[in-house]
């Protein structure tokens, strides 16, 4: 594959996206274009949930900059929401380590609960509104009945019992508290019937202790963390990342979590474990996103490997990497026109154009047929027509059908065509 400055993205990013880019790639020319829309740098920042590290890098970087009064007033508010997010966060890990204590087996904190404390510089730049853990099976429902006395209750069950909802899916419907904490309570990554589904014991294996948020936790080795973070981006995320989950490859990878990355263990675990494609295609976006050496170097060793969808994926995801830097807003805007305007029944015929079978191929997730699910159904549909049109432009229709796509054309009429062409427009 090319470098990311030959596939042309670079060029098509405003001067707005290069600021943020390079902030993260820590480089940068010694002073600020000027003339940026600096409420345009908030809305890529708060798009990519980066507001407190973008707000720390300029800071860091351009200490004498000076931003208009309303920006900064963005900035600052979102900053200090974030920093009580942080506490509140604190404050529930220490809580799951006292839940801990009663449990047989050990709760391993994934995601952004340990890499706050972990990579970052500051736990509060990395904005995180969850905690996500991994429990044997066996621990899931004393730890459920845990969160439960401590007044969390489960969310829109999709099941009638666990043993349904362990059949299927891979973790409980998420486990909120009073004050609006939530806790994911996973058993696995994926899927049963996913591609990429491996016996949690593999991860399980390589769990280590690490001081976090002034407390001991249970965390997976460095390189099976990475892993485990590549199957999520692939899989249930493919539709949804972002900037700050590339982000977070490219310190995991320069840093570790447990102990300093190891690039020749982590190749051999995903060859052991058969998930060559998920972990070349996170490392072949961060290293063109993020122009990460390390991430290359891997994703080059990966690639003859990877197999040809994950290929074609990684191929056209790099060539439109300039279109992730766009806020998403915009298509739920142009829905909700649609809606106001009197269409709705058109607009749901539309969603709905998509196939069970063809949502569950691109996300990797059952659809139950149950009312509660078809609730949540056209949410994620709306989602797939996002980030695919986003994340691979003018591919779009190959991806998802030219059938979807005439039916959603129509339906949405000329606002249809500015799906299309959005990637040009936008430039």
């Amino acid at each position: 594959m090319r470098t990311a400055d030959s596939n042309g993205w670079w060029e098509r990013l405003r001067a707005e996206e290069r600021l943020v880019l390079q902030l993260l790639r820590d480089v940068g020319a010694g002073s600020v274009e000027s003339g940026l829309d600096w409420d345009y740098v908030y809305t890529i920042a708060e798009s990519h949930k980066l507001v407190s590290l973008v707000w720390y890098l300029l800071q860091r970087r351009y200490p004498a900059l000076a931003l208009p009064a309303p920006a900064r007033e963005k900035f600052l508010a979102r900053v200090a929401l974030e920093e009580l997010g942080d506490r509140a966060q604190t404050s529930l890990v220490r809580q799951l380590v006292q839940i801990e204590s009663s449990l047989p087996g050990p709760v391993v904190f994934l995601k952004g609960s340990v890499l706050k404390w972990r990579v970052y510089p500051e736990s509060t730049l990395r904005r995180s509104a969850d905690v996500d853990v991994l429990v044997a099976t066996a621990e899931v429902e004393p730890l459920r009945a845990a969160l439960e006395a401590l007044q969390f209750n489960m969310e829109s069950p999709l099941w009638p019992t666990l043993e349904q909802q362990r059949r299927v899916f891979y973790e409980l419907p998420p486990m909120r508290g009073s004050n609006g904490q939530k806790v994911d309570v996973h058993w696995n990554f994926t899927c049963p019937g996913s591609p990429y589904h491996r016996d949690p014991a593999l991860y399980l294996q390589s769990v280590q202790t690490v001081e976090a948020a002034g407390a001991r936790l249970h965390t997976l080795d460095s390189e099976y963390f990475l892993l485990h973070m590549a199957v999520h981006i692939y899989t249930s995320a493919k539709l949804s990342f972002t900037l700050r989950d590339l982000y977070d490859f490219h310190l995991v990878s320069g840093h570790g979590v447990v102990r300093p990355f190891d690039e020749e263990r982590f190749l051999g675990i995903v060859h052991e474990m058969h998930l060559t494609d998920p972990a070349y295609f996170c490392c072949e976006l961060t290293g063109n996103a993020l122009d990460s050496p390390r991430m290359r170097a891997i994703a080059t060793r990966l690639r003859s490997e990877a197999g040809p969808v994950a290929r074609k994926h990684a191929q056209r995801a790099v060539a439109n990497l300039h279109l992730l830097m766009r806020p998403y807003n915009h298509y739920m805007v142009m829905l909700e026109d649609v809606l106001a305007e009197g269409r709705p029944v058109a607009v749901l015929k539309a969603l709905f154009g998509i196939r069970r079978g063809e949502y569950e191929r691109l996300y990797f997730e059952p659809v139950s047929s149950s009312p509660a699910a078809l609730l949540v159904y056209p949410k994620h549909v709306v989602r797939l027509l996002q980030f695919y049109h986003l994340g691979f432009g003018l591919h779009f229709e190959r991806l998802v059908g030219a059938r979807i796509w005439t039916d959603a054309k129509a339906a949405l009429g000329a606002r249809g065509g500015a799906l299309r062409s959005g990637s040009r427009q936008r430039t």
